[in-house]
């Protein structure tokens, strides 16, 4: 990897200003501090299926040891990747790994309503916790927070020439890595964690389970950028930047499909000089999602269904509410991302048919002709006969929004996490003001466990494993990573909508958007 004084020096010169809306309650925090207060949670297929969550948890909570040390694993607790112990920890990213027969996530406040214990056969376990209060005690000691990685040219040749890393025929050696334009590139990523992600769907927050549609704890963002080669460090100067938002067309998507990338010109970017030769970006994030935009306002999200629509989306959240009346989660063949399929048809068909196996011994309770009703009914709220989802009653059809918007704060904000000292008009519209103080320090003693802010993926474990290096090349190495979720599984979830995240490699996401938007004339 570059070094980590470079990256240090980078991270420095280009801190993001982040401006949040008034009412948002939760922002970033260190991965390393979180992963070291959540229990580790194994679970088997169905993953949706509590009773196949073991128990105990493997790892109990706030046992967990991030890096392998004296001081980290001290008062009995246990590395996440201890060798010959199964805790989600291995060499294979989540696209080369076989299908899986075991999963791995993490829990930090539970599930909703907060339990102690935290399932059983008693408890719903449908949704992470919620509310921000559940959150206070939780989050005690932590502060705002996020982690840097540095991807030197040599890097991102020895990446990009790995055939694994490539992506609907993109060539990013060439495109991006070796691109004489460019001037031999290098990338610095900025990782971001927040413990909840709070989505509703739009229009239809009273039906069915709208208010929670999205919903989940453990959410990873990153801002990218594609830096010059200038010699000289000081002198080198952003040319392309990388934001997450939520349902991203694809391929620019993480492999769960909870968020995906968009690559701007750095100079779209609204960015403010500092005294030492630094510039820093104006990112603007979404109330509850944290989408990342260059601009205030309202934008709308692109969903990344095919076709543009999101089939539960356009039925009010009926496609997951008859999920929840019928005992077994059902497959729903043609969603997502099968390119050439009407998803609304498979869907009803594969409803109707979920709905007369209830009144079979796999279904449940309902009943066959119920079953075949039920289906017909969510059939009907789904548009194939002309209407649209319930909202209130299942008297009320109305269209909600196939396509979301995110709000950002502006002209007023809530909190801004800012470098430094720095100015700029928007520091005097916020209800706080708050100084980024990420550095690398030690905890104080009897704590002793070592922080930093500089990713370094060989000592690091939880970070999401790369693609498997080819024999005798230089490919960039992939050590051991986690490929586990930074929430808890809940149950009903079909779409994986509710699941915690998994923790996307944010450098292949940022390469594949770059060389999409270096193809567009």
């Amino acid at each position: 990897m570059g070094s980590p004084a470079d990256a240090a020096t980078l991270a420095n010169s280009f801190e993001p200003i982040l401006l949040f809306h008034q009412d948002e309650a939760f922002f970033p925090l260190d991965p390393k501090w979180y992963l070291e207060r959540c229990a580790l949670w194994k679970t088997a297929p169905p993953f949706a299926d509590k009773t196949k969550w073991a128990q105990p948890p493997v790892i109990a909570k706030g046992t967990i040891a991030a890096n392998n040390g004296a001081a980290e694993v001290a008062g009995g607790k246990t590395w996440i990747g201890t060798p010959g112990q199964d805790f989600g920890v291995g060499p294979l990213p989540v696209g080369q790994q076989p299908p899986p027969d075991e999963e791995h996530f993490l829990e930090f406040v539970g599930w909703e309503p907060v339990a102690v214990p935290p399932v059983t056969a008693t408890t719903d376990n449908r949704h992470a916790a919620l509310d921000p209060a559940e959150y206070l005690v939780p989050l005690q000691g932590s502060q705002a927070w996020y982690y840097v990685e540095y991807l030197d040219n040599n890097d991102l040749l020895d990446y990009t020439g790995n055939p694994n890393v490539s992506a609907g025929g993109l060539n990013l050696y060439s495109l991006v890595a070796s691109n004489p334009k460019l001037n031999a590139p290098r990338m610095l990523l900025y990782h971001f964690l927040y413990p909840l992600h709070q989505e509703t769907l739009e229009g239809c927050e009273d039906v069915l389970q709208g208010r929670l549609f999205g919903t989940y704890a453990g959410e990873w963002t990153c801002i990218a950028l594609l830096i010059d080669g200038s010699p000289i460090l000081a002198d080198a100067k952003p040319l392309f930047v990388g934001l997450t938002s939520r349902n991203t067309s694809s391929p620019i998507v993480a492999p769960d499909h909870k968020i995906g990338m968009t690559v701007f010109n750095w100079t779209d970017a609204d960015s403010v000089p500092d005294a030492s030769g630094g510039t820093h970006p104006k990112i603007y994030v979404s109330l509850d999602t944290h989408g990342e935009y260059l601009h205030p306002g309202t934008p709308t999200v692109t969903p990344f269904w095919p076709g543009g629509v999101d089939p539960a989306r356009s039925s009010c959240g009926q496609v997951e509410g008859l999920d929840g009346e019928i005992a077994q989660d059902i497959t729903i063949p043609g969603t997502p991302d099968t390119p050439g399929r009407d998803p609304n048809a498979v869907i009803a068909v594969a409803k109707i048919f979920a709905g007369l196996l209830a009144g079979s011994p796999f279904g449940g309770y309902i009943g066959a002709a119920a079953g075949a009703a039920a289906g017909l009914e969510w059939a009907t709220a789904e548009g194939a006969f002309g209407s649209f989802g319930a909202t209130g009653t299942p008297a009320t059809l109305v269209l909600p929004k196939a396509n979301p918007t995110d709000q950002t704060g502006g002209p007023n904000f809530g909190r801004i996490l800012r470098p430094k000292g720095l100015d700029f008009p928007e520091a005097h519209q916020a209800l706080s003001v708050d100084d980024w103080n990420v550095r690398t320090y030690t905890a104080p003693a009897p704590d002793g466990r070592a922080y930093t802010y500089i990713v370094n993926r060989a000592n690091q474990v939880w970070w999401a494993p790369r693609p498997t290096p080819r024999p005798g090349k230089p490919d960039l190495p992939n050590p051991d990573g986690f490929s586990g979720r930074w929430g808890p599984r809940v149950t009903n979830d079909p779409n994986i909508r509710r699941a915690g995240m998994k923790c996307p490699d944010f450098a292949l996401m940022f390469l594949e958007a770059l060389a999409v938007k270096l193809q567009m004339p």
